[in-house]
């Protein structure tokens, strides 16, 4: 099979099929190879800010964080309050790390307990009764966390936060809980 001599009416029409097939393959692979960075130089500068990634951050732009520092500025915190706010947390933090901890294991057990070849029902039913106090303890933990943050602030602050926890939630869809507020907090 040589194609360099021989006229082209002369190539067997199987050897034409091959021929054509490996030349169409390697122009498309060069063509992409050349064109992709020529269409990408001509479009880095026409992606919308919202599809890009924030470099230093694990989310996108406009998600929780962002809309948590943009409370933090509409509210007109000051540093005192920032301070505060911040030791509360890292107290909160602290506090609840243990019964985190706990938790995480109970959850642990609980899925052995059910995946037993012999699954006990009461023993399940024990951790996940252990499982339902510690939530209900951590959930009032969070309770008295948020009440000591809106103790922080001053009555016009609490207006502007209840103002903008009102609207978000009137424009809140079930399908999505993204514009949930959580009193500036991380869900933990």
């Amino acid at each position: 099979m040589t194609f360099k001599n021989q006229p082209e009416q002369f190539i067997e029409p199987e050897d034409r099929k091959m021929f054509t097939g490996k030349f169409i393959k390697t122009l498309l692979i060069t063509s992409t190879l050349i064109g992709l960075p020529a269409i990408a130089q001509t479009n880095a500068g026409s992606v919308p800010e919202k599809a890009q990634l924030k470099v230093n951050s694990l989310s996108c732009l406009g998600c929780k964080s962002e809309r948590r520092e943009s409370t933090g500025r509409k509210l007109g915190l000051t540093d005192s309050q920032l301070e505060k706010i911040a030791s509360l947390k890292d107290r909160a933090r602290v506090d609840s790390a243990p019964q985190k901890a706990q938790l995480k294991e109970l959850y642990n057990q609980l899925k052995l307990a059910i995946t037993k070849p012999a699954v006990d029902q009461q023993e399940a039913l024990q951790i996940q009764s252990k499982i339902n106090d510690l939530r209900a303890q951590l959930s009032n933990k969070k309770l008295q966390e948020r009440l000591n943050f809106m103790a922080i602030l001053t009555p016009e602050q609490k207006e502007t936060l209840r103002h903008k926890i009102l609207v978000s939630e009137s424009f809140r869809t079930n399908a999505s809980n993204h514009n949930r507020h959580h009193f500036c907090y991380h869900r933990a």
